[in-house]
């Protein structure tokens, strides 16, 4: 062998190398399709649907009627794909069944209902017919670069409204009210503050709060996954924006989602890797808060903060009243579900418009309790097996060898969001059946399969 010569082993991974890059630079980045250009639009109007709807303020508002309207498009061209190309073998997941199971049971509660047949399409609507269009995204969009290029306009789409957000609070004695308060809901204040919670216009601000929750889990997940600064810096927007939106269940929230990807990270790397940073950070963390609290006027300032004393302390009268809400949607759910406890009062009962709320109390916060009460254990149980194979189904792509890092993030981002939305959010609020971010969630399901490929060689 001549001197300096590369070695044999050396050599194999050169080639290797060398040979993934050459695959990845020569990888087509194709071509923008009709359906995901749609789904684009689609995006556009649910993330900006404020921005939007400053067309026309007074309603109809075209943010529902393009996203509406585009999700029944992309129904008609899954079906019309499915026709056109009936001798191909389409892949099929556990998941669409358990769509199709709640979309019957809750077309099949309509029976039980006697609310307006108006009422019941809208609740079936918002409570599932969206996972719908995650059927027909998944069978339609099935090209990994348009995938990514969904997943690209989703993260910046959100970061943008994130930024926004941020800026509505800290701009709030500035800005002129249409870009204070969304023309579908109203500004949401603390009694006896100047504050201004962020809503991004997308809404009320807790649904502005849970799809920027929705935002910080997968990317937090890519970061786990891949880190690197930006999606470092990404992730710290998405949190500043949920604090701002002074939302104490997407606070806690993303709490959680971020020691899930923790977690994963840890998993990844190997404990024994990343030990060292836990110890380091954990001294470091442990040190500034004593050096904090050991000061009496920065330990009386931080105890003293809205923050800590009037939100999560419970000090303010508006905190307070809003307790008081939630432990009464409770109360609700249990009455309601002691009344009707197999198939519930009826679907659309705990509407704000329904025939029932003339002269009942209806569950405003609390999906869970809503739920129950509109169908009881059969509704609850449909949804149940719906979670429960859709969580299986992330895991399995989330941790799946043969595929590339882009769809196992995303997996991976999906399953920790959705087992925070459905054991935690959906006790306290119902901002997961918010348009924006149901509609959204659904949307990035239907691309997992299609976000990502088989593995390179060497790729971890």
């Amino acid at each position: 062998m001549l001197q300096g010569s590369p070695q044999p082993a050396a050599s194999a991974r050169l080639l290797r190398a060398s040979n993934h890059a050459a695959a990845a630079s020569v990888r087509p980045r194709g071509t923008l399709s009709a359906s995901a250009a749609l789904i684009v639009i689609i995006i556009f109007c649910l993330v900006f649907s404020g921005f939007v709807n400053l067309v026309r303020p007074n309603g109809p508002y075209p943010a529902t009627f393009i996203t509406d309207g585009g999700s029944g498009l992309l129904l008609i061209g899954a079906i019309l794909s499915a026709a056109r190309n009936r001798g191909e073998s389409v892949r099929l997941y556990g998941w669409m069944q358990a769509i199709l199971l709640v979309v019957v049971t809750f077309a099949a509660l309509f029976l039980a209902s006697t609310e307006s047949f108006g009422n019941k399409v809208v609740s079936w609507r918002s409570q599932i017919g969206y996972g719908l269009v995650a059927i027909a995204v998944c069978l339609i969009v099935r090209n990994f670069w348009n995938a990514q290029f969904i997943l690209r306009v989703v993260r910046w789409t959100t970061a943008a409204i994130a930024a926004f957000g941020i800026l509505q609070f800290v701009l709030r004695s500035h800005l002129p009210s249409w870009l204070l308060t969304p023309v579908d809901s109203g500004e949401y204040t603390y009694y006896g503050t100047n504050i201004v919670r962020a809503n991004g216009l997308v809404g009320n601000t807790i649904v502005y709060s849970v799809l920027m929750l929705l935002a910080f889990a997968i990317s937090a997940a890519a970061l786990a996954f891949r880190p690197s600064w930006p999606k470092f810096w990404l992730s710290a927007l998405y949190v500043a924006a949920i604090v701002v939106s002074f939302s104490r269940a997407s606070i806690v929230g993303a709490v959680i989602v971020a020691a899930a990807t923790a977690g994963v990270y840890a998993l990844r790397r190997g404990v024994s890797a990343v030990l060292p940073a836990i110890i380091f950070g954990t001294v470091l963390v442990s040190t500034a808060a004593l050096a904090l609290l050991a000061n009496s006027s920065i330990s009386a300032s931080l105890q003293n903060s809205f923050l800590i004393s009037g939100l999560f302390g419970g000090g303010n009268v508006g905190v307070q009243n809003s307790t008081a809400l939630h432990a009464l949607n409770v109360q609700y759910g249990l009455e309601a579900f002691s009344r009707s406890p197999w198939i519930g009062l009826g679907v659309a009962t705990q509407s704000q418009t329904s025939a029932y709320a003339a002269d009942n109390a209806v569950i405003t916060d609390g999906a869970f309790w809503s739920l129950m009460a509109q169908g009881g254990v059969v509704l609850l149980a449909a949804y149940g097996l719906l979670f429960a194979v859709l969580g299986a189904f992330l895991l399995r792509s989330s941790t799946s060898a043969s595929r590339d890092v882009e769809g196992r993030a995303l997996a991976c981002g999906l399953l920790i969001f959705l087992v925070v939305a459905a054991l935690f959010l959906s006790l306290v609020d119902s901002a997961f059946f918010g348009k924006a971010v149901y509609l959204l969630f659904w949307i990035l399901i239907g691309l997992v399969p299609s976000a990502s490929q088989p593995r390179e060689e060497g790729q971890l």
